[in-house]
């Protein structure tokens, strides 16, 4: 299991980091949070068995939008459905993962 996260520098509200990570949030945030003078928040977080292949996918679908790396000028509608649409990506996963070429790339067998 793991997180997909959506975090926020609280100097500007339109500027969100879409990450993943199998161990905890708060640890993740306090090593971003280093050597960065703008506090860093958590919005949205969404729990799966596939954070990083969701996380990629957030990254292709919101790349029209990057600021910079993984940080991204999103809407407010688009922060509010985070977790729906984390949800929406991992259905469409689940819909394939017995798909043996896509199970392959899955689960790297």
């Amino acid at each position: 299991m793991g997180f997909v996260y959506l975090l926020m520098e609280n100097n500007d509200e339109h500027k969100y980091k879409i990450g993943a990570t199998r161990g905890k949030i708060e640890k993740r945030i306090k090593s971003l949070q280093t050597g960065n003078s703008n506090e860093i928040s958590l919005c949205k977080y969404y729990e799966t068995n596939f954070p990083f292949l969701i996380e990629k996918k957030l990254h292709n679908r919101y790349l029209s939008v990057c600021v910079i790396n993984e940080w991204y000028s999103l809407s407010d509608e688009e922060v509010n459905k985070f977790t729906e649409t984390c949800k929406t990506i991992e259905d469409t996963i689940m819909s394939v993962k017995d798909n043996p070429f896509v199970h392959k790339k899955l689960y790297g067998k």
